[in-house]
């Protein structure tokens, strides 16, 4: 940020990160910023998420990232009853930093459409496609 440079936050692949999960993405960059600058205050909750959502979408060249006329239309749902999504503060965007996980999403809009609903994958079926991973790699694990 002090050069200048915008820094993009997301996940590429299972190889590289286990989780594919972008909230974690976020807390683990908001929190190596603090520790690695040894500075509490190195990029904020809200600098981070705009790492993910409309630096990230940019990054790969896609109209999304942000609620705007002509965007996408891709938006989740987060399910905020969890007890680690308790807002001690007036703020949505450090919990969704900080707090939230992947299994908080409960509905999943792609560019207009629900692919995702009640945290049931609506366009495959995706037990069948978990049996089929599972049975390659058992083949050629």
């Amino acid at each position: 940020r002090r050069a200048g440079v915008e820094v993009a936050l997301g996940t590429d692949g299972a190889a590289s990160n286990d989780l594919l999960d972008p909230f974690e993405e976020m807390r683990v960059g908001a929190l190596v910023q603090k520790v690695a600058g040894e500075d509490p205050t190195a990029l904020s909750a809200r600098e981070i998420f705009r790492s993910a959502t409309a630096v990230g979408a940019r990054a790969c060249r896609i109209d999304a990232g942000t609620i705007d006329v002509g965007k996408l239309a891709d938006i989740i749902v987060i399910d905020p009853s969890g007890a680690h999504m308790v807002n001690l503060g007036d703020e949505l965007i450090p919990v969704l930093v900080y707090c939230a996980k992947g299994s908080d999403v409960e509905t999943v809009i792609i560019n207009g459409r629900v692919v995702m609903r009640d945290r049931t994958i609506t366009t495959v079926d995706e037990h069948a496609i978990l049996r089929e991973v599972k049975k390659v790699g058992e083949t050629y694990g």
